[in-house]
């Protein structure tokens, strides 16, 4: 899980030159590449489609993740209000996406790891995309304390949160819980921990520079 971050970090000069200073129309064509040989190929794939012709082109490990970076640069950077149309548009995407992911999962009888991982998932892409919108039409009418705290902490609880949730999965191995309760219990438990967490090491102040 690490091994991506890490690789990013290495790549940021390189991403800051992708970045600063360039047209929109320049990283959309990147991030257009980026998911077309990752979200967009390994989707296709876990669909039954054959997409040898992209394999072709060979093999790339950090487009899955840098797109993210990038669009997101690309969208916070824009500072623009969310109008009704995208947050409406956006949640109706949203829950189409989530829809069609469930239909395709329980129709083949198993959890498709492609559809469900962001660096391979169309879906995920575009919900994530779809979410932020939904989320800053939100908060641009509401100010909310702890929401505003857990967005600038939000890079420590991502950076915290796997460990803990498989430190959760380790210590319930053992009870009989239902799927629902464990997927209640693996997010919150996750979630508060991680915060709480970045929130402690926060206060130191070389670590504070790592993780905010």
């Amino acid at each position: 899980f690490m091994y991506p971050l890490i690789l990013i970090y290495l790549m940021s000069p390189f991403i800051s030159n992708i970045v600063v200073d360039k047209s929109k129309k320049y990283i959309f064509c990147f991030v257009f590449i980026s998911i077309l040989f990752n979200q967009i190929k390994f989707s296709i794939y876990s669909m039954g489609y054959n997409v040898d012709f992209l394999n072709k082109f060979g093999s790339d490990f950090t487009g899955g993740y840098l797109c993210f970076f990038v669009l997101g640069y690309v969208i916070i950077g824009s500072k623009k209000n969310i109008s009704n149309f995208y947050f409406l548009s956006s949640v109706f995407i949203l829950s189409l996406m989530v829809f069609f992911t469930y239909k395709f999962d329980k129709s083949s009888g198993v959890i498709n790891q492609y559809l469900h991982w962001y660096s391979t998932s169309i879906q995920i892409f575009i919900c994530s995309i779809c979410l932020y919108f939904i989320l800053k039409f939100i908060f641009q009418k509401v100010s909310v304390k702890i929401i505003n705290d857990i967005g600038k902490k939000s890079f420590g609880i991502y950076l915290f949160h796997y460990s803990i949730m498989y430190l959760a999965i380790f210590l319930t191995k053992t009870y009989d819980i239902k799927w629902y309760n464990k997927l209640s219990l693996y997010f919150f438990s996750s979630f508060i921990l991680a915060y709480f967490l970045t929130c402690v090491l926060m206060k130191i102040k070389f670590l504070k520079k790592i993780i905010s």
